[in-house]
């Protein structure tokens, strides 16, 4: 009895090998600034959701915003003019996933009563492009002799409070950050906006001791503190009032999230 074996040109796949999904190009937003105000500048401070608090006690009127829209969700409900139930199903799912990651915001920019200062509080966008985009239309703003402060959350180590980024020239006492440390969010993009329009020397990032995920950060309350302590006169006159303030609304803050462990 003759065995026939047959030599196979091609390997077979393996069974547990698994095709990667196809991920769909992220949509690019329309994103327009608009700005009234016809003040002088000195500064303009820039800061992500998580560290809104060091500006919720801050006497401000809004002077302008930024608009992200997607108006591909709204046309592309118009192109096919058939009837099919399948298909309408499937689209109004992807519809809602769509809603979910490319979410339109109206973000506020403010100037601060006390100084001679704007701020922008800008949300965690899903779609990393956004944060992109809105550095590029905060770089369009009419001050550029300002210094600009961008707070930034970041897993620091060896109970590190508090750091900055080497460039700038604010917060000579502040030390600076060390590799492998780095900055994400719109932090991150602004930074690059202003090394692009070479006012890099004008950009003081200041880094906060936080944990979790990015743009989820839950950033630590004495990291918080710190940064008020040497940025706050950029932000008010009467420092002892505003940290008295900021310091109630971090403990509240801090007490609501921990009233729920387990010890």
């Amino acid at each position: 009895m003759e065995i026939l074996i047959k030599q196979w040109l091609d390997a077979q796949n393996p069974r547990h090998a698994l095709d990667d999904e196809d991920v769909p190009t992220p949509l690019v937003p329309t994103v327009s600034l608009s700005y009234s105000s016809t003040d002088s500048i000195d500064t303009v401070v820039v800061v992500p959701q998580s560290i809104k608090v060091v500006l919720d006690n801050v006497s401000k009127s809004v002077v302008g915003s930024i608009k992200v829209e997607y108006p591909q969700l709204t046309t592309d409900d118009n192109q096919n003019e058939e009837y099919d139930e399948d298909e309408q199903l499937y689209s109004a799912v992807s519809k809602e996933a769509n809603l979910k990651t490319y979410q339109s915001a109206d973000i506020a920019v403010y100037r601060l009563d006390e100084q001679r200062a704007l701020a922008v509080v800008v949300p965690h966008f899903t779609n990393p492009i956004v944060e992109k985009v809105v550095a590029h239309e905060l770089g369009k703003l009419p001050v550029d002799s300002a210094n600009w402060i961008i707070l930034a959350p970041c897993v620091l180590n060896n109970g590190v409070s508090l750091s900055k980024l080497a460039a700038g020239t604010l917060f000579d006492n502040v030390p600076k950050v060390q590799p492998p440390h780095f900055i994400t969010g719109i932090g991150a993009a602004v930074v690059s906006e202003l090394a692009t329009l070479s006012r890099l020397e004008k950009c003081n990032t200041l880094i906060l001791n936080a944990e979790g995920h990015p743009g989820y950060e839950k950033v630590d309350a004495d990291s918080i503190m710190d940064a008020a302590e040497v940025a706050s006169e950029y932000f008010v006159k009467s420092k002892a009032d505003y940290i008295k303030k900021l310091s109630q609304s971090v403990r509240k803050i801090n007490s609501s999230a921990t009233s729920g462990m387990y010890i």
